[in-house]
């Protein structure tokens, strides 16, 4: 089997996954609002639709639950497995 795998730009991916939402979030009179940290890398490599559908279905879910006030999405690189943490 092959994954076919590219280098996504992480500002395209999220004004692509988005830009539905803030339609859907106006419509609901909803806040949608996303969050890039600022230490997340300009981009990664995955595979595109994959990585759409994973996005697309936690916001679906998301606004399928929210009534007032609205979704937020935060963005960051995941801890890597085994390295210490701190949490306050």
């Amino acid at each position: 089997m092959t994954v076919d795998a590219e280098e996504i730009l992480t500002s395209n991916l999220l004004e692509t996954v988005g830009r539905p939402f803030r339609h859907e979030a106006d419509n609901r009179q909803l806040s949608f609002n996303i969050n890039v940290d600022s230490n997340l890398s300009r981009s990664i490599v995955n595979r595109l639709q994959a990585l759409q559908q994973v996005l697309k279905n936690l916001a679906v879910e998301a606004f399928k639950f929210t009534a007032e006030g609205g979704v937020r999405l935060d963005v960051s690189a995941a801890v890597e497995v085994g390295a210490p943490s701190i949490q306050s």
